[in-house]
């Protein structure tokens, strides 16, 4: 009996999976080696011939969010119209949303649509946020959707949106006011003179350097005005789609509500005169990327039946989870315990929502000085044990039911702020349903 206990322990010891035992990377590396799929670019000629894996992978999907681990950097842009044109092209998804001003965006969208003339380099570089239309991939994007709407029907034609703030911290929100006022003053010129004038004289005060000096009754006054602008609206929505189309009066509607999320957000922010100005901005933050969350839903439900939507913007936006900055970084105050857009998106869409990060190894040049090394315990660090210079890797193949899983089923380091400047804590299984490594990276090339 003794000699039968002693085999069967010593049978349950010695079958158990060798990764139990050994140095995690080095098992990674072996589960990375067998599941990773290579996407690297042999030949601009045969750009779509090793991308067939996202079409299993994605499936059904009805949204599919990709997160750049910093901004304006080339590999990732470059990487991200590549997988752009293939999903237009193959896979049927016909609206793209991009990580910049959402009011502004319309001008984008009518330019692709072949309803406004103009060259996309100045298109881009007028009507995007934090600098992106000087980009270089940013206005190739959006030349390329262009002609490829030439041959298609308006139904069929890719529609092109924003997701975020006009303002936020730098730049005037007022184009959210003004895009409303525009339309209203095509379709009814009579109600337009009739407008309370304090409308058109917000722009001086509608931007956050300005805002936050204001007393609680200006406040007043500009909430109670877009509320008004936004109400004229809807009083007038059947009288004004019949003078427009619905498609424009929506737009209308939704830069007036974003007006309505640019207050909200400026209104959060520390007042000048206010002793606890350099406490935590974590409501701020979160406000914004709730907007972000509430104009990808518009999206869905008004760019047209049967759409799919490519979303574009950073990995910090588009994660499922809640920041948790490293306790000695400056950003610790300003992040955390704030909820990535990618936390309601979840909620709102389940599994109609596919996203997907990219993460780099090294970065070529010093044109991004604040940016830090990537180290050892971060999650791109992890990823970094594949031969491929660009490779896909799908999350979830690390199922619970694998001993694997827990090598990356748990809290690691991934880049936050415009250039790396912080590092936060997330899960990148529960956040990412798949993951793109690329070796190096480097500064995007700009149109300006």
């Amino acid at each position: 009996m003794k000699s039968f206990l002693t085999v069967i322990v010593a049978f349950f010891i010695f079958s158990q999976p060798v990764y139990a035992q050994a140095d995690p990377k080095i098992v990674l590396k072996e589960w990375i080696d067998k599941n990773a799929i290579d996407i690297s670019l042999p030949d601009s000629s045969i750009a779509f011939s090793n991308l067939s894996a996202f079409k299993t992978m994605l499936g059904n999907t009805k949204i599919f969010a990709l997160g750049e681990p910093l901004h304006n950097l080339s590999e990732p842009l470059e990487l991200r119209n590549r997988l752009f044109k293939f999903m237009i092209s193959e896979m049927g998804f016909n609206a793209i949303a991009l990580e910049t001003s959402f009011s502004q965006a319309k001008k984008i969208n009518d330019f692709i649509l072949g309803r406004s003339r103009g060259r996309a380099p100045l298109i881009a570089n007028s009507n995007m946020s934090y600098g992106f239309g000087a980009l270089k991939a940013n206005s190739d994007l959006i030349e390329w959707v262009r002609r490829f709407n030439t041959t298609k029907p308006d139904h069929l034609k890719v529609r092109f949106y924003g997701i975020d703030l006009t303002g936020e911290f730098g730049k005037s929100a007022y184009p959210s006011i003004q895009s409303a006022l525009d339309y209203i003053a095509v379709v009814d010129p009579d109600l337009f003179s009739e407008l309370n004038p304090s409308l058109l004289d917000l722009k001086n005060d509608f931007i956050a350097s300005a805002f936050v000096k204001l007393n609680e009754e200006r406040r007043r006054q500009i909430r109670k005005n877009i509320i008004d602008l936004i109400k004229t609206l809807k009083d007038n929505r059947t009288r004004f789609i019949k003078r427009s189309s619905e498609e424009e009066f929506d737009w209308a509607l939704q830069q007036a509500v974003n007006a309505r999320y640019d207050e909200v957000f400026l209104e959060s922010l520390p007042r000048n005169n206010d002793s606890t100005k350099n406490l935590p901005i974590v409501r701020s933050i979160n406000l914004r990327d709730t907007a972000m969350a509430q104009n990808v839903e518009w999206i869905v439900k008004h760019s047209g039946k049967n759409r799919k939507v490519l979303l574009f913007a950073h990995n910090m936006h588009i994660f499922n989870g809640q920041n948790l900055p490293e306790e000695n970084n400056p950003w610790f105050n300003l992040l955390k315990g704030s909820n990535a857009a990618g936390v309601s998106l979840r909620s709102m869409f389940g599994k109609d929502l596919f996203v997907m990060g990219i993460f780099y190894g090294t970065m070529r040049g010093n044109q991004f000085p604040d940016t830090m090394p990537v180290e050892k315990d971060e999650f791109s660090s992890l990823l970094d044990q594949s031969s491929s210079s660009q490779y896909l890797l799908n999350l979830e193949n690390g199922s619970s039911k694998n001993d694997l899983y827990k090598f990356i089923n748990k809290k690691l380091l991934i880049r936050n702020g415009y250039h790396g400047e912080a590092r936060v804590y997330v899960n990148p299984v529960q956040g990412f349903d798949a993951a793109i490594f690329i070796r190096s990276v480097g500064a995007a090339p700009r149109a300006f």
